[in-house]
């Protein structure tokens, strides 16, 4: 698949002009396997769901699908549920799923008081969403200088994104 056309995400100038022009030119091909993210900071929320508002307390990337994810399990409108941003303590890019928050809020619903969920370090490498196997081949150019002039990417692997934003 490496020597396909794939989908281009950014392009800007001629790479292939430029690395003709480059007085130095390296090639690299880097292999990475799924990976989980393994955040400093365990996965965790905090909610309270009452009949007429939800608070969470969460360290998400995601607030908007923190509140959504409340909104479908709660039925309350989204002016009705509050997400409180704490600290990261290292994101990743995992704290953009919403399971954990939606893990709080569905105890707290069920029994009726706030809880606090914490995942030990067995349950988050077993419930996270891996970072997709990647085989990426990479082409660069240099000046005379050792600056960079030319620079083409091509990534091998599964598109993360298609179950967030499957129109891309």
């Amino acid at each position: 698949m490496a020597h396909d056309e794939g989908k281009t995400i950014f392009s800007s100038g001629d790479i292939e002009k430029s690395l003709n022009g480059a007085v130095k030119t390296i090639n690299a091909v880097y292999e990475l396997p799924y990976q989980a993210h393994a955040t400093p900071e365990p996965m965790n929320c905090t909610a309270h769901v009452r009949d007429d508002k939800c608070d969470m307390w969460a360290p998400t990337q995601n607030q908007d699908g923190a509140q959504e994810i409340a909104a479908k399990i709660t039925g309350l409108s989204y002016d009705k549920i509050n997400v409180y941003t704490t600290y990261l303590g290292g994101g990743f890019g995992r704290r953009i799923e919403v399971d954990y928050v939606a893990e709080a809020v569905q105890i707290s619903k069920a029994i009726k008081a706030p809880v606090k969920v914490v995942w030990t370090r067995e349950e988050d490498m077993r419930h996270d969403v891996y970072r997709p196997a990647t085989y990426n081949v990479l082409r660069a150019g240099l000046s005379d200088k050792g600056l960079p002039i030319a620079w083409d990417h091509k990534i091998i692997g599964p598109d993360h994104m298609t179950h967030r934003l499957p129109n891309l």
